[in-house]
This record gives C-alpha cells, structure tokens and sequence, in this order.
C-alpha cells in the first residue's frame, strides 16, 4: 500500500515544486502557441501560483502521513 501511494503522491510533489519554482511557466503551461509575442503574467498570479502550490504540497504530505499511520495502525492491530 505505501508503495502505491509513494507513485502516487511522488510524482504530485514534485510537479508542485516546479509549479513553485517556475510559476509563469506552469501558468502558460500548454498555452504559450495561442501568443505571437511572450506574454505578460501578473505578480498577483505569480503568488496565488506560489501560495497554491505551498499548499498542495503541505496537503499531500499530510494526507500522506495520515495513509501511512493508518496502515501502520492497522498492521499493529492485526
């Protein structure tokens, strides 16, 4: 169980890390070919990238401490 949840929640953690290094990045992710010229993002979306992705990263983390006590629990109980 906790090998699955390490695939899951990995891969999470680590595309919300680059979300927070590389904020106008991940905001034009996919997007960049509609502009001719680089376009401009704000300082606003810049930090509610930032704050976001802060966020996912403390609420994975945490849910994944919570999965594994859980199992741990469980084991111990069996």
């Amino acid at each position: 169980m906790i090998i699955v949840l390490c695939l899951f929640f990995v891969p999470m953690i680590v595309l919300l890390i680059w979300q927070y290094r590389n904020p106008k990045e991940a905001i034009l992710l996919g997007r960049s070919w509609l502009y001719k010229n680089e376009p401009e993002v704000s300082d606003v979306a810049v930090e509610y990238v930032k704050y976001a992705s802060i966020f996912g990263i403390l609420f994975i983390i945490m849910l994944f401490l919570i999965f594994i006590l859980e199992s741990l629990q469980s084991s111990a109980i069996n």
